[in-house]
């Protein structure tokens, strides 16, 4: 159940960053702000269902999940904070892409 949720607040938060950015909205700064919230609770759900899980068959699909949205967060967290914001946000992306593709495999 809480997957379910951790999904759906993943699935909003990317399209909370992209929609505006791509109609180059005013309220961009605010809509990252929401982002940002989403995807940390986004990540705390999913790390919490692996939690659940341990000892049953499907713990390492949730472990998958977890890890994917833990570098997600990870790399969200340094795209602010390091001037290497090149190298993060290719690495962002690239995981954001790997979660969609885990999610339908």
């Amino acid at each position: 159940m809480i997957h379910k949720m951790s999904s759906m607040l993943f699935m909003i938060s990317v399209i909370l960053y992209y929609v505006p950015k791509f109609l180059k909205l005013k309220c961009f700064a605010s809509c990252v702000k929401a982002h940002i919230v989403l995807g940390t609770i986004s990540i705390s759900c999913m790390i919490i269902e692996f939690i659940t899980k341990i000892g049953q068959p499907e713990a390492f699909k949730y472990l998958g999940f977890a890890l994917i949205l833990t570098g997600i967060g990870v790399t969200g967290y340094l795209l602010k904070k390091v001037r290497l914001s090149k190298l993060y946000r290719r690495a962002h992306l690239y995981l954001t892409i790997g979660f969609f593709v885990y999610l339908f495999i």
